[in-house]
């Protein structure tokens, strides 16, 4: 009587286990989780153990062998429930049997154990032996049970060969998932070699038991640590019709999952088969495999695409169980290209005088502050220049404002190319320019101001049929020691300087030329 109570409760609370482990499961395949092929392997299990509890407590032979047509719908589908579970386990170009095809062979033995009153191929002479209480089914083996054993071992050691694979290899995270598959799967697996062998105390199947530990190893895996499922995890925030581009990475760095517009962005995913290293999606890009490594903050990269070079911000994000164990990283990848391209336009708009292209007022003078800061501060050299061109009023009068227009752009072009890569320029009204020169004391900015008034002095554009000469007057400032004046001190000079060349007829000042000489 004790070892019935024993046996019973054993296998009750083994089958209210697996009854718990099914209907978690479907609740979960129903969320869209990847748990169907579990809760198939749970609801098989179920019905091979309350089947067995059913079957030991049969009071004769005829209850027994109708309990076991039950039970061998739970027992034949085990296995290739199995090998289903295992198969999220591959990498996606891996071999698969269709699973119509895995349950076909046990198809055909359940429908033996069925009829097996009417041929001698699975079960010979079947008795049943009372042993403490228990009815102990004994029975002959035919060549049909033989060749279910083989199928059986067969799957299962598939099913191991694949967790023990992935147990010592691959990112940690499946690694971690593999050994608890590995070890849901040598359990039963063990206790059922046991049982054939014949090395069990009154020839019972533990079996039946022993799958509530596969179930709760599988359990453990699906449910605390997300077994499989890196990707819906993904899924659930980032959805395939996203504009942006999206990249699932593992612990490691490896790329697991992408939408839709990674693929467009990224030729090398389609048909993603293995885990691939970010290095190999853009290898003209290694800004990309670092900015994939990083987590803690958002990155700008540049690709080469076949329509040119593209902008793109790259925020990640990472994915996290609720007990914190980190599975991976979701990095969205948004096109900024037409963003930055626009704030460089307005910060060229706010910066540059849109005529001349030189720096405007304003800009010219954040400049020019910040290199004479730095000339006071490190006791520097520093010189300034004005420039303004002569009878511009008269260019305008005479010929009219785009004329106008067309001396004002020559001069700025002209300036900027006689310049060195240091120096400053700017547009300081008008048709005055200002020079800030680095390291420049005042001989060396008054040098300066002679080759822009040179370079001038020889400038002359065609406008219509008439020839336009322009001529310029140039005045200078600067200091070769601490202390060095302001700035607004130092264009004074120069502004006073430029005003008396205006007034002389000699010295480095450009005459200006009578366009109708030509």
């Amino acid at each position: 009587m004790f070892a019935k109570i024993v046996v019973s409760v054993s296998i009750g609370v083994s089958s209210l286990a697996l009854a718990l482990m099914m209907l978690s499961a479907v609740l979960r395949s129903r969320e869209g989780g990847r748990t169907g092929a579990f809760a198939g392997l749970c609801g098989a299990a179920l019905i091979y153990s309350v089947g067995y509890l059913l079957e030991l407590l049969s009071p004769d032979l005829s209850a027994a062998l109708r309990v076991i047509r039950f039970e061998y719908i739970g027992i034949v589908s085990i296995a290739p429930f199995l090998v289903l579970v295992a198969y999220d386990f591959l990498e996606e170009d891996a071999p698969r049997v269709p699973a119509a095809l895995l349950f076909a062979a046990p198809a055909v033995i359940l429908a033996l154990v069925w009829t097996m009153h009417l041929h001698r191929l699975y079960y010979l002479d079947p008795a049943l032996t009372k042993v403490r209480d228990l009815s102990v089914l004994s029975f002959g083996r035919g060549p049909a049970y033989w060749a279910h054993t083989a199928y059986q071992n067969l799957l299962i050691g598939y099913c191991v060969f694949i967790f023990l694979r992935h147990s010592t290899r691959g990112p940690r995270a499946k690694r971690i998932l593999a050994r608890y598959m590995l070890a849901g799967c040598l359990l039963p697996w063990i206790g059922f070699l046991i049982y054939l062998a014949g090395a069990v105390p009154l020839n019972l199947d533990p079996t039946p038991v022993t799958l509530v530990f596969t179930g709760i190893f599988f359990a453990y895996g699906f449910f605390r640590y997300r077994m499989f499922d890196l990707r819906p995890i993904a899924r659930d925030t980032v959805f395939e019709q996203m504009r942006d581009a999206v990249l699932v990475t593992d612990d490691r760095g490896a790329v697991v999952d992408h939408n839709t517009a990674a693929l467009r962005l990224f030729p090398a995913l389609a048909g993603l088969a293995r885990f691939r290293d970010a290095r190999d999606l853009a290898p003209d890009s290694p800004a990309l495999a670092r900015a994939l490594a990083r987590t803690d903050s958002d990155s700008v990269v540049t690709l080469s695409l076949p329509g040119g070079e593209r902008s793109f911000s790259l925020h990640p994000s990472v994915l996290s169980e609720r007990n914190g164990l980190r599975v991976g990283t979701a990095h969205v990848l948004t096109d900024i290209t037409e963003r930055l391209r626009l704030e460089e336009r307005l910060t060229l708009q706010a910066t540059t005088d849109e005529l001349t292209g030189a720096a405007n007022r304003r800009h010219f003078f954040e400049l020019a502050r910040t290199e004479l800061e730095r000339a006071q501060r490190y006791g520097r050299p520093f010189g300034v220049a004005i420039l303004d061109l002569d009878d511009f009023k008269t260019i305008n009068d005479s010929y009219g404002h785009p004329a106008g227009d067309e001396a004002l752009r020559l001069a700025s072009r002209l300036c900027a190319e006689t310049l060195r890569a240091a120096d400053i320029m700017g547009r300081y009204g008008g048709d005055e320019f200002a020079f800030a020169f680095p390291e420049c004391d005042e001989d060396q900015a008054r040098e300066a101001a002679e080759r822009l008034a040179r370079i001038l002095d020889s400038a002359a554009f065609p406008y219509g049929e008439e020839v336009i000469r322009l001529s310029a007057s140039v005045g200078y400032a600067g200091a070769a020691k601490t202390p060095i004046p302001d700035l607004d001190s130092l264009l004074k000079r120069a502004d006073e300087r430029m005003y008396e060349q205006k007034g002389r007829p000699t010295g480095f000042k450009s005459r200006a030329r009578d366009p109708d000489r030509d």
